[in-house]
C-alpha cells in the first residue's frame, strides 16, 4: 500500500478555498441526504441507501478532518434525534463507525480505486463485526445479511464514486 498522502483537489481549486465550518456542513448534509434513499431488507437489519456513495465522495472532495467532522457532526445529530439514521435498531453502528475512519484511510492511498476498494473491506469488517456482536451473529451470519446483499449496489456506488474522484483530481 503506497502511504503517500495527498490534499485533495478542491473543487474550487481556482478561487478562494472553503472553510473547514462549510466542508463539515456540507459533508454532513450529503450525508443526511444520502438516507433518503433507504430500502428496507426483509432479510436484513440493515437497508439500503447512498451512505456509502456519500462517505467515499467526502473523502475525496474535501480535507480529510473535514470529511470526518462532517461525519461525525451527523452522527452526533442522529444520536441526539435527528432522523438522519437509515435505521433506529442500532445495527448500523460498525458501518458509522466504519464511515468515520474512510477519510484517514482513503487519504493515504494514492490511486483512488484501491481507496475505494479499501475504504469499501473497512466499511464491509466493520458492519459485519458490529452485526455480530450486536445480534450475536458467527461470521457467516453477519456476511450473509451485513455484506452480501450490498455487494452488488455497493459496486455501482463505488464506480459512481471513483468517477466523482477522478474528476475531482483533475
Amino acid at each position: 500500500m503506497n502511504t503517500k498522502a495527498y490534499t485533495p483537489i478542491m473543487l474550487d481549486s481556482v478561487g478562494p478555498r472553503r472553510s473547514a465550518a462549510v466542508e463539515i456542513l456540507a459533508v454532513a448534509g450529503l450525508l443526511a441526504l444520502s438516507t433518503l434513499v433507504r430500502i428496507p431488507l426483509p432479510f436484513s437489519p440493515v437497508p439500503v441507501t447512498m451512505q456509502t456513495f456519500a462517505v467515499l465522495v467526502a473523502a475525496f472532495a474535501v480535507r480529510r478532518t473535514s470529511a470526518a467532522a462532517g461525519i461525525g457532526l451527523y452522527v452526533a445529530l442522529g444520536m441526539v434525534g435527528a432522523p438522519f439514521f437509515a435505521t433506529v435498531t442500532g445495527a448500523t453502528v460498525g458501518y458509522l463507525a466504519a464511515f468515520l475512519l474512510t477519510p484517514f484511510l482513503v487519504a493515504r492511498i494514492e490511486r483512488p480505486a484501491v481507496a475505494i476498494a479499501a475504504a469499501m473491506t473497512l466499511i464491509y469488517a466493520m458492519g459485519a463485526g458490529w452485526l455480530m456482536l450486536w445480534g450475536g451473529l458467527n461470521p457467516a451470519q453477519a456476511i450473509m445479511v451485513g455484506v452480501a446483499p450490498f455487494v452488488i449496489g455497493d459496486a455501482m456506488k463505488a464506480a459512481a464514486a471513483y468517477g466523482v474522484a477522478r474528476w475531482l483530481r483533475k
